[in-house]
């Protein structure tokens, strides 16, 4: 036991055969005197803690302030140069007209909107919709070139807010089937 734990395992017996050899009121003070240095070192960690995570934050925010000139710089630029529109894929420009109108945190999906025929359109899912923004998404829709052709749309009230609807709306690629 020549290693570091039989070392430590000594100096711990002979802390612990002077701290036995204190009198009532030495021992006393000892341990006040060890509690204010545990409790020094919590609020020296807690204090570090706090300051590494307010900075963590500072970094999150500048980040996304970075991430929204980003975006729009990118819908101020448009799609590239060379690219014509019916280059964009469907879901892209699907996409971009739903989070242009109702933004992307309330996209919950967009999937084929008929699982047997894949090529027959996609299908558009939002969340917390108002009728306006439901008009301004068809809107964005038909004007968006080449036009996407609205084939299916199902609106579903919300229980816990009736002015806010679940919206299912299905397009078809390049206008095709659309009324």
């Amino acid at each position: 036991m020549t290693g570091i734990g039989g070392r430590l395992r000594r100096a711990a017996a002979a802390a612990r055969a002077a701290f036995d050899a204190l009198a009532p009121r030495e021992r006393t003070l000892v341990a006040a005197g060890g509690a204010l240095v545990v409790l020094a070192l919590g609020v020296r960690v807690g204090l570090a803690a706090r300051d590494d995570l307010a900075a963590l934050r500072r970094r999150v925010a500048a980040a996304e302030r970075e991430l929204a000139e980003v975006r729009a710089l990118a819908a101020r630029l448009g799609p590239p140069a060379g690219a014509a529109p019916a280059d964009v894929p469907l879901v892209s420009r699907l996409e971009r007209a739903a989070e242009r109108v109702v933004g992307r945190e309330r996209i919950a999906g967009i999937v084929p909107a008929d699982e047997r025929t894949p090529d027959a359109g996609l299908a558009l899912r939002v969340s917390g919709v108002s009728l306006a923004e439901v008009v301004r998404l068809l809107h964005a829709l038909e004007v968006e070139p080449p036009a996407l052709g609205v084939t299916a749309l199902e609106l579903t009230r919300r229980p816990d807010d009736p002015g806010r609807f679940g919206l299912r709306v299905a397009v078809a690629p390049d206008g095709v089937g659309a009324p």
